[in-house]
């Protein structure tokens, strides 16, 4: 993919551009956010994460329990690196709060060094392990303590080699300043019926929740468009079935046309099924 000659900031890119004119986001970073299926702001928006940090929740160290999966807030006392060559090298942080003290492990972590000096309080969310008293966090997400308030629910997405959460959020947050330029993609009667919400709004409360009901009421729209969406291609398939009808051959040319006169741009993942389909 090829880069933009003019970065944008994030209230000026478009839903369909790039995600490499954004500023912060290189043609490197740009081709690892395509193996995780994201080559536009579009179609980060349907990028969902897998769970959050809940800072509203954070946890002491001496209250820690093995298994446990807890934003911890802790300063950092010292960082060395561990066994490995390069890259490879672990880094381990000794960190303590007003209760205790704690491990945090980083797997190939050399390159987090410089970012760890002591004396900084950072937040860490990750699991820990409890053995003989010592505790220890393994490879944690992590933000400076000063950047997450107290009643901040943070994403925490599926990531790829050379990508961070930091990296994702940009994207997301970028592109959920324009949730609302998609307009509505279900029927008025099947919204009212339902008491659903906006599609804009299920976006920001799915990514960022304001509290536990709006991520309720996100969560619940983005259900019900899926099944309501395979209802209605289930419905036609059957109607189309029990009459007796043959199904409808699709042309290349057809399918472009049909493709243009959407007034949105497929994702990338869409193209790629239209593609499939027309080769089947």
């Amino acid at each position: 993919m090829a880069a933009s000659s003019k970065k944008k900031s994030p209230s000026q890119i478009s839903l369909n551009d790039s995600l490499s004119v954004l500023k912060g986001i290189g043609p490197q970073k740009a081709q690892r956010f395509e193996k995780l299926g994201i080559e536009t702001f579009r179609d980060a928006l349907s990028f969902y994460p897998r769970e959050y940090e809940d800072f509203r929740n954070k946890k002491k160290i001496a209250d820690l329990h093995n298994d446990d999966k807890a934003v911890v807030v802790s300063r950092v006392l010292l960082a060395r690196l561990g066994a490995g060559f390069g890259k490879k090298r672990t880094l381990h942080l000794l960190t303590e709060d007003d209760t205790g003290r704690m491990e945090v492990l980083f797997f190939q972590g050399s390159f987090l060094i410089k970012q760890f000096a002591p004396g900084d309080e950072f937040c860490f969310f990750g699991k820990v392990k409890v053995e003989n008293g010592r505790v220890t966090m393994f490879h944690p997400s992590y933000s400076r303590a000063e950047d997450a308030s107290d009643d901040s629910i943070l994403p925490v997405y599926p990531l790829t080699s050379g990508l961070s959460q930091k990296d994702v959020r940009l994207c997301t947050k970028s592109a959920l300043l324009h949730a609302d330029e998609l307009g509505e993609t279900l029927p008025k009667a099947a919204i009212d019926s339902a008491h659903i919400c906006s599609n804009g709004y299920a976006f920001r409360n799915i990514h960022y929740p304001e509290g536990n009901d709006q991520y309720r009421a996100a969560r619940y729209r983005l259900i019900y468009e899926e099944l309501f969406c395979l209802d209605t291609a289930l419905a036609i398939s059957k109607d189309r079935g029990g009459l007796g009808r043959q199904g409808i051959s699709i042309t290349g040319g057809y399918a472009e046309d049909f493709v243009k006169s959407l007034p949105y741009e497929l994702t990338g993942a869409q193209k790629r099924a239209l593609y499939e389909i027309l080769a089947d």
